[in-house]
């Protein structure tokens, strides 16, 4: 007699009861994410780089986030609203599935967040959620593993920003409306009083020499009233400097060099700026990128670039790159202006040549210069800049640009002084 059996299968059981504990964990951590919705959840994401950048986070049990971060003043002062999912990817995980703040610690492009091109700054909106004790969730990037706890927060996040936010935009109204200028420090280089977008701190910058490499630098506590900018005495350069306050007739700002109290706008260009033979910085370049003081094309020279450039741009031809060197060659001074474009994939180059002769706060052309248009489309296109060098006689202006950590400088025709051409500055390398 042959006796015969029957095995139980298991599986389906099993796996039907991982599906309700795993649905079971993902409801319960979303009730937990959606309980505080006054204060939200706050926390520090440390990226790949080393950076590291607070969050905060408001869940609703719909799926939908109000974020907000201190990556900027953006993010600082308004939040953002997006979707989020609570999904079972091997173990419960806490993904933010549409575009908010901190997708932005990702952006594959450098001129984005900085990085890596590729990775960003090597950092994750897709978090296994590891444990929940003692109003702190714990939480592991998926791709890039990194270690993120966010807390239940008892204050509204964005109102801790008021008071700095409120601050930085009067420090950042002031030096447009008063602007500095650089100024000689007692070992010989230049300094300058900045202040960047999105960053609360008042810089003073120490520029190297020939404006190579990172600024020396150093960070200022200061507090503004209606009189200006007011800080302990600092020391940089082997100059010492205290306060940025208005004028009596409130024109510009004073600062104390050495506890004289001077105006920033006390050193010539020409000291720094001329030919190479004279061991000064001498190449204007990347003129085509500068913004001015409000982030917008300067309303001389890039102005009259632009329309240029827009007519160019009808016959098929694109800029690239534009820069001017000041140099001596077999003891006469040249001014050499060259604008790199592009034609239907070909690379092609105008140049400006002219003999000038440096003044006490400039130069002169002397010449009628030597002119190679290089380009397919009319060259009429660009009688523009012929036209603008054809003003003979410029002076040398600082800072024209927006703020930068590199040293800027322009120069503008005497009879024009608005239509400044300005660039970063360098000598060749």
């Amino acid at each position: 007699m042959l006796l015969m059996g029957c095995q139980k299968n298991t599986t389906e059981p099993i796996l039907g009861q991982l599906d309700i504990r795993l649905k079971e964990s993902l409801d319960n951590y979303r009730k937990i994410l959606s309980s505080n919705t006054e204060g939200g959840w706050t926390g520090t994401l440390q990226t790949g780089t080393g950076d590291e950048f607070e969050f905060n986070f408001v869940f609703d049990a719909e799926g939908k986030v109000n974020m907000a971060s201190d990556m900027s003043v953006a993010s600082m002062s308004e939040r953002q609203l997006s979707t989020y999912a609570l999904q079972a990817i091997q173990v419960p995980s806490l993904t933010f599935d549409t575009h908010n703040y901190i997708h932005e610690l990702a952006d594959p492009r450098p001129e984005a967040m900085g990085g890596d091109r590729g990775h960003g700054l090597y950092a994750d909106f897709e978090f296994e959620i590891l444990k929940y004790e003692k109003d702190t969730l714990y939480l592991r990037g998926i791709k890039y593993k990194n270690d993120f706890k966010i807390v239940k927060a008892t204050e509204d996040y964005i109102e801790k920003f008021k008071g700095p936010i409120e601050k930085y935009n009067k420090t950042r109204a002031l030096l447009a409306q008063y602007k500095t200028y650089p100024f000689k420090l007692g070992n010989g280089r230049l300094g300058d009083f900045k202040m960047f977008e999105g960053d609360f701190e008042l810089y003073v910058l120490m520029y190297n020499k020939n404006n190579k490499g990172t600024p020396g630098w150093i960070t200022v506590p200061y507090e503004i009233d209606e009189q200006g900018l007011h800080f302990d005495e600092v020391t940089i350069g082997g100059t010492k400097l205290q306060d940025l306050l208005l004028d009596a007739g409130k024109t510009e700002l004073l600062t104390k060099m050495n506890g004289q109290e001077t105006s920033t706008n006390t050193t010539n260009p020409r000291d720094f700026i001329g030919v190479n033979t004279e061991g000064k910085l001498w190449r204007f370049f990347d003129m085509l990128t500068y913004l001015d003081q409000d982030g917008n094309e300067n309303n001389g020279f890039a102005q009259m670039m632009k329309g240029v450039k827009a007519d160019l741009k009808s016959k098929g031809v694109e800029f690239d790159y534009a820069y001017i060197d000041l140099y001596n060659l077999s003891g006469t001074n040249y001014l050499y202006f060259y604008l790199d474009m592009y034609q239907n994939g070909t690379y092609r180059r105008a140049t400006w040549q002219y003999k000038i002769q440096m003044t006490s706060t400039g130069f002169n052309i002397v010449d009628n210069g030597s002119i190679t248009l290089g380009i397919g489309a009319d060259g009429n296109l660009l009688a523009p800049i012929t036209a603008y060098f054809n003003k003979k006689n410029f002076t040398f202006v600082w800072n024209p640009g927006y703020p930068s950590s590199f040293l800027s400088a322009g120069f503008a025709p005497v009879s024009s002084p608005n239509d400044i051409g300005f660039g970063g500055m360098s000598t060749l390398d």
